[in-house]
């Protein structure tokens, strides 16, 4: 998530992020403009996911939940993917396999 905020704010490319460190700190290491960053990036974000919530987050951004108790496994893509998957359908797509075992 990090990664894709920093190169979606550096091309000014329309990204989304999952899961990304803080947006605060990543602008002033990479000399990224907040503005870049605000009209850029659209942060999705698990509750009690720890690491993403680290030092402050961007103003755009979507809270999903997560229901685990460990925070750890609120920063996993698969379980966030899986909790999209099942909160906004797949579409014609068919269902993540992955979300089966979860």
């Amino acid at each position: 998530g990090g990664l894709a905020m920093i190169a979606g704010a550096i091309t000014n490319t329309p990204t989304y992020t999952f899961s990304a460190p803080s947006s605060k700190t990543s602008h002033v290491k990479f000399d990224i403009s907040r503005e870049a960053l605000e009209n850029n990036v659209v942060g999705i974000l698990p509750e009690n996911d720890l690491i993403a919530a680290v030092g402050g987050s961007l103003r755009m951004r979507q809270r999903i939940k997560c229901d685990y108790v460990t925070s750890a496994k609120c920063h996993y893509l698969s379980n966030t993917l899986c909790t999209l998957q099942e909160n906004c359908g797949t579409g014609r797509r068919p269902e993540l396999t992955l979300c089966d075992d979860i």
